[in-house]
């Protein structure tokens, strides 16, 4: 944990933030070109490849459109332009009023009934009518916003206190809590599991991970095998829910459900069921809809999971 809190934010971010903050500040106004990738590779001695992602950020974060010609320029601000006040986050300005609470909760409402692609700082600001550059006095990256959209839906888990003293039932609890949310908010589902090995650090999952391992610590398991038991069965979750996110993005980029995309694929391979590739397959008698019951197959797994580390702990214990 303390090596994850010790990360640093990527090069390519810190440069883009030192850039937005000229924008926001006034420094450079709409229609003002801003560092070319050689300028921004000269000045700030980075490759190519960073300075280029440096530009991608500005523009996927509403604050810069390329002009044939002249290169990537300010964007036009979408409201009345917010007066420059000094550091951001302080100032006389008309928009003073907004809070950090309301720019998460408006980007979480966005991308529970359009996707996380939805998210723009521009169409955030739009939800709240104040112009995108006053959006990063609260959030300073699209990256950090979706931290703070995943941390605000997690805290929607409130474990129970002290709790049950059975570790196994802790880690069930939790993990049918994530399964709920993951299913109000496919769209955390990726961004929370993204990296198992290090996760970012969601202060809301940290306290659950602290509950859950408060009721492990009798078991005299290494720290390394602790951790492994917990995040294993989160990556569980977690995988089986984003199938059913992935569901839910395939439908709002192609206008298609589940059934009628699946409907369209048995069309189209329906003569690999009658060749002799697949006999085993093709022989398979299922009821109706039971594969598609995404509860009915989680609900399977978590329970051998459950089972396959109860089963675990109590060998190596009993080695011990």
């Amino acid at each position: 944990m303390p090596q994850s809190a010790a990360r640093a934010e990527p090069v390519y971010l810190q440069i883009a933030a030192q850039i937005r903050a000229r924008i926001v500040d006034g420094e450079l106004r709409p229609g003002d070109q801003v560092p070319t990738t050689r300028r921004i590779m000269a000045d700030w001695n980075v490759a190519m490849a960073t300075a280029s992602k440096v530009l991608s950020r500005l523009r996927e974060d509403g604050l810069v459109h390329v002009v044939p010609g002249r290169g990537t320029v300010v964007s036009p601000r979408t409201t009345t332009p917010v007066k420059p006040a000094g550091p951001i986050g302080r100032g006389d300005t008309a928009d003073e009023a907004l809070t950090p609470a309301q720019v998460v909760a408006t980007a979480v409402r966005i991308a529970d009934s359009e996707g996380l692609t939805a998210v723009t700082m521009r169409r955030v600001a739009a939800e709240l009518g104040t112009a995108a550059m006053s959006i990063y006095r609260h959030v300073p990256n699209k990256a950090d916003l979706v931290r703070q959209m995943v941390d605000a839906v997690f805290s929607e888990c409130v474990l129970p206190e002290p709790g049950p003293a059975a570790w196994h039932e802790r880690l069930e609890i939790v993990a049918r809590a994530y399964w709920q949310i993951y299913k109000r908010h496919p769209w955390a589902t990726a961004p929370a599991i993204a990296s198992p090995t290090q996760p970012r650090l969601i202060p809301s999952a940290m306290d659950h991970l602290e509950w859950e391992l408060r009721g492990m610590a009798h078991l005299g398991l290494d720290h390394v095998t602790l951790l492994r038991a917990v995040i294993s069965l989160h990556c569980y979750v977690g995988g089986i829910a984003l199938g059913g996110a992935l569901a839910r993005e395939s439908e709002l980029d192609t206008g298609l459900s589940s059934e009628e995309q699946q409907r369209a694929d048995v069309t189209a391979t329906s003569g690999l069921f009658t060749s002799t590739r697949f006999p085993i397959i093709a022989e398979l008698d299922l009821p109706d809809d039971s594969l598609t019951d995404l509860d009915g197959l989680f609900e399977f797994g978590l329970q051998r999971q459950l089972t396959g580390l109860v089963s675990y702990v109590a060998d190596t214990t009993n080695r011990d």
